[in-house]
């Protein structure tokens, strides 16, 4: 959705996504489902969870300067666990 006849309707609005935090190496790695390339990255969850807020903020800011309303969530996080299968 264009937002160009309301450039700083954005302003003051909150987004909430789902995110997901995984454990890769030594580190943590974040994501939002509904926002593929919004990620980040930390040595801790709290770290990498951090990293996800600056980098949705971003990509929030550049929603506004360009105009553009961000994508409504649509995924929801409803459980999380380990899956095994034997071969």
């Amino acid at each position: 959705m264009k937002l160009s006849c309301y450039p700083n309707r954005m302003k003051g609005m909150t987004f909430r996504y789902d995110a997901v935090i995984v454990k890769e190496g030594r580190g943590y790695w974040a994501y939002l489902p509904d926002l593929p390339g919004v990620y980040g990255v930390g040595r801790t969850p709290a770290a990498a969870k951090k990293d996800l807020k600056e980098a949705l903020q971003l990509y929030l800011e550049v929603c506004r300067e360009d105009g553009e309303l961000p994508p409504r969530p649509l995924h929801r996080v409803v459980d999380m666990g380990e899956v095994t299968a034997t071969v």
